[in-house]
């Protein structure tokens, strides 16, 4: 290949200057709606089956977080803000309300920490531990590095593993503490943060 011939293949195939510098923004990066992906990986997790059949598609359940966020009056400051962890779970619990008048689906979640805003890391660490065991994935909020709502769905001796909107696949149990009281761990998890869901009995 001549270097006439070169030069023009050059011409031809670039990438632009400022790639080398620029971060690549994922889809929800800049936006706070994590909470609402949480309830979505949550329930994929707990209703998917193997096949193309789904007992809940994801987009009934943005659809139904949404417009509980629009009638709140509360999407564009969740889309700056985030939400708090109250929101977070009023909106959970609206989104299984609206899957379950229109589609059937019985879908339960409960606040095992709630009452227990002291808790301290054995008991948290025991509540993700049984609810795992009983095949139901958690919703946490992890505080103090990050503002991220996230789906538990899996451990290990040494870490918990994540179905996380962010693309983050676990946390070592080293790093969680309690957000109560003056804990120095890198993720801090309220105990109100803490939403184990399930599927209702019929």
């Amino acid at each position: 290949m001549t270097k006439s011939q070169t030069a023009t293949l050059k011409k031809q195939s670039f990438i632009l200057p400022g790639v080398k510098h620029a971060q690549k923004y994922q889809q929800g990066r800049l936006d706070g709606l994590c909470g609402v992906y949480a309830i979505i990986n949550a329930i994929e997790v707990l209703t998917a089956t193997k096949g193309p059949r789904r007992a809940v598609e994801p987009r009934d359940v943005m659809r139904a977080g949404v417009s509980h966020l629009v009638a709140r009056k509360m999407l564009e400051e969740v889309i700056n803000s985030g939400m708090t962890v109250f929101s977070q779970y009023r909106l959970t619990r609206a989104v299984i309300r609206t899957l379950r008048d229109d589609r059937g689906v019985s879908i339960k979640v409960n606040r095992p920490l709630a009452n227990h805003w002291d808790a301290k890391r054995n008991r948290l660490f025991k509540c993700l531990d049984k609810s795992l065991e009983q095949g139901l994935p958690v919703i946490i909020c992890l505080g103090n590095t990050l503002r991220h709502f996230s789906v538990i769905v899996g451990k290990t001796p040494s870490r918990y593993v994540l179905h996380d909107s962010a693309c983050l696949k676990w946390i070592s149990r080293d790093a969680i503490g309690m957000a109560s009281g003056s804990d120095t761990h890198r993720h801090l998890i309220e105990p109100k943060s803490v939403i184990v869901v399930s599927l209702q009995e019929s």
